[in-house]
């Protein structure tokens, strides 16, 4: 019931969204800082039960964002284009998140991200923006679009789902948290690193990510000529300081915000995936000798969408953009093929016979 109650909320703030920016109203700031509306003085607290809509409390754990930004339905903080968070598992079996039935909401206790639970309808990317922007959901208020990396987050890509018709194709997330999660294309707030400045979007009924070129018009909005699904965030805790990574030692950079130490320059040689895992294996850095080749979700941590190829070029100094081998297996062909994260930002399968570059990886 709640979902349907979800749904059918976010409908009307599709309806509405068009109207508002007709009329470019401007409205105050959400304290939380990522573009939500201040409604009735709530920040970014859950909303009062009261007749008279006054506040409660925002829980200590509920913590304020970064600082205020335009109140518009495209401005994301930069910041959330980054992994802010220890990077959850490939396979997520649930017990990381805290469903809220009654009110749509699911908070991942890895990321501290809360979701809307349902899926909302078909839109075009400026109205999925707007409706995430005016959407109240259980009491809060500073909802947005999530980044890719955010989306790439709640993605089960242990699953065994198999988009080609052998019955087994169910979405990749976990089904029992995210019920209603598509067997479709869901717009994401990153905008691709390729000079195009077009969204990415990430499907799941595999896991992977999706050029937009063919479907987003020119502009300065670039407006959207098609539709697609969407589910709205929000930030439970502010972003951690920087700087992000600690490049102090010579052989090793270690990521602050997700907690994994990598490998600083790329092996001189390609691999496959089972010659890669070998390769890791066998590393010394750092005084350490348990690395290993990180999954499909860590190495997509590292990107970082403001630069070509993808990778902090002081952190990671000649990164090239080829594709790099990770140890996620495809669900639905797990002898055959293997997840691979490019340096374009891009996430998709490629035959396990593929040699590629290769990114060892440490979790202190």
């Amino acid at each position: 019931m709640a979902l349907r109650s979800a749904l059918a909320s976010a409908s009307v703030y599709l309806a509405a969204c068009q109207v508002l920016g007709d009329l470019q109203v401007k409205t105050l700031v959400s304290a939380a800082g990522d573009g939500g509306p201040l409604l009735d003085g709530s920040r970014d607290a859950r909303l009062g039960d009261a007749a008279d809509g006054t506040a409660d409390v925002a829980a200590a754990s509920d913590a304020a964002g970064p600082a205020p930004l335009p109140a518009d339905c495209h401005t994301l903080d930069p910041r959330y284009d980054e992994a802010l968070w220890p990077v959850p598992p490939d396979g997520p079996d649930g017990t990381n998140y805290q469903v809220d039935a009654t009110h749509g909401t699911v908070l991942d206790l890895t990321t501290k991200l809360m979701w809307q639970a349902a899926t909302a309808p078909y839109a075009t990317y400026d109205d999925a923006k707007c409706a995430c922007r005016a959407l109240t959901l259980g009491g809060f208020d500073n909802w947005r679009m999530p980044s890719l990396l955010e989306l790439v987050t709640i993605v089960d890509y242990a699953k065994n789902n198999d988009p080609n018709g052998t019955g087994t194709t169910v979405p990749t997330t976990n089904s029992t948290v995210f019920p209603e999660t598509d067997l479709a294309i869901y717009w994401s707030a990153t905008a691709q690193g390729k000079g195009t400045g077009l969204p990415f979007l990430l499907d799941f009924s595999e896991g992977n990510t999706v050029d937009a070129d063919s479907r987003v018009d020119a502009g300065p909005d670039a407006g959207v000529s098609g539709k697609d699904v969407f589910r709205c965030v929000r930030s439970t805790v502010a972003p951690p300081p920087p700087p992000r990574y600690d490049t102090s030692r010579p052989d090793a950079v270690v990521d602050l915000y997700t907690r994994l130490e990598w490998q600083k320059t790329v092996a001189s040689v390609v691999d496959t995936p089972a010659a890669a895992a070998g390769y890791c294996q066998s590393q010394q850095l750092d005084g350490h000798q348990d690395w290993r080749l990180p999954t499909v979700k860590e190495l997509a941590s590292l990107f970082d969408f403001t630069q070509y190829p993808a990778f902090d070029p002081l952190a990671f100094p000649n990164a090239p953009s080829l594709e790099y081998v990770t140890a996620t297996v495809y669900g639905a062909d797990p002898t055959q093929s293997v997840w691979t994260a490019s340096g374009s930002g891009d996430l998709y399968i490629i035959p396990s016979s593929n040699a590629n570059s290769v990114r060892c990886v440490r979790s202190p």
